[in-house]
């Protein structure tokens, strides 16, 4: 017979099962859930001070700002960025050739550098490799700036790229404010920093470049406050990816170089012989119509010191001798073709 209460059983235990039994399915009686008290905590350790960091700050502990609060300790200051070690290297593999080497010295000028992202600016294997193609693409480029100074030393230096030759005033009291509205990055001269090329033109270039735009992207440095000059500060190791294409039959290219070519009434003339056109960038400037950075075209000039009726090439502008804006001396960055 079944052992289970009738209705009026039912009613009489106060709706409740009998010992035994269960509500649900089972014979098993479920065990109530364990209430938990919000007041209450289990397992709980006991909690450290918490150390407060504070990067790029200095603490004045005469001053008491490193005020004790509840649970927490006194604060320790840490620098913004650690400084690295930097290794140079060269590989080449599958027409690609990535490398890391010094920047030359022709790229400096007092407080000011300019690296172009074009492999025929730089001595080496590099350019000698470079100059048996007739197409290139840079994949990669970032600029690493090694300090030759103490930490006492005073000053701040910037980094920034632009591409195709976008320039920057040739006033060298401005240079650094002009660099720092971009994206740039900027520490002490005494520590360790990068800059990563972050706006990279990867699109495919001739070798030979005709316009500013073969001239992917250039990178500014800029110092401020220094001691002395940005050569004597630190040194500057680019690494770079560059993917070459399309071997060319003949070598036109003879070498990097340094000039100042004067523009003035009687024409333009250079302080070094030119027997064949050249192509640079400009590292500074007394013209009003020619800035820091810019691209030049310049047509042969052979004999040193001598006058030349012949104007030059900036950014595809020409310029025009005769006139006072165009007039003074240009340092140029350049190399030389046949």
């Amino acid at each position: 017979m079944s052992t289970e209460p009738n209705f009026n059983e039912f009613l009489k235990m106060g709706g409740k099962a009998p010992k035994g039994k269960t509500k649900g399915r089972g014979n098993k009686r479920r065990k109530p859930k364990r209430k938990f008290k919000f007041n209450r905590t289990f397992n709980t350790r006991s909690r450290m001070p918490r150390l407060r960091i504070m990067y790029g700050q200095q603490q004045d502990l005469a001053f008491g700002n490193n005020r004790k609060s509840k649970g927490v300790l006194n604060t320790f200051t840490t620098p913004v960025s650690e400084s690295k070690m930097i290794r140079s290297y060269f590989q080449y593999t599958n027409d690609t050739i990535t490398l890391c080497q010094p920047i030359p010295t022709n790229c400096y000028s007092a407080n000011l550098a300019i690296v172009p992202l074009h492999p025929l600016f730089y001595s080496g294997r590099l350019s000698t490799l470079s100059a048996t193609f007739l197409n290139f693409q840079i994949r990669r480029a970032v600029l690493h700036y090694v300090p030759l100074i103490g930490s006492t030393s005073t000053g701040m230096i910037a980094m920034t790229s632009v591409q195709h030759c976008n320039p920057i005033t040739s006033t060298t009291t401005d240079q650094f404010g002009q660099v720092t509205l971009i994206d740039a990055e900027i520490n002490p001269v005494w520590m360790c920093s990068k800059h990563y090329v972050k706006d990279l033109d990867t699109g495919l270039k001739t070798l030979v470049p005709i316009n500013r735009k073969d001239i992917p992207n250039s990178i500014y440095v800029v110092g401020s406050g220094l001691a002395g000059t940005l050569v004597a500060s630190g040194t500057f190791f680019l690494e770079l990816s560059v993917k070459l294409s399309r071997p060319a039959p003949n070598n036109e290219y003879l070498g990097p170089g340094i000039s100042t070519i004067t523009i003035s009434a009687n024409g333009i003339k250079s302080t070094v012989a030119q027997t064949y056109s050249v192509i640079g960038v400009v590292l500074t400037s007394t013209c009003i119509n020619i800035d820091v950075g810019e691209m030049v075209i310049c047509p042969p000039l052979p004999v040193i010191g001598t006058d030349y009726l012949a104007n030059l090439n900036h950014n595809t502008q020409s310029t025009d001798y005769t006139a006072p804006a165009d007039q003074g001396a240009v340092s140029l960055l350049f190399m030389a073709l046949n």
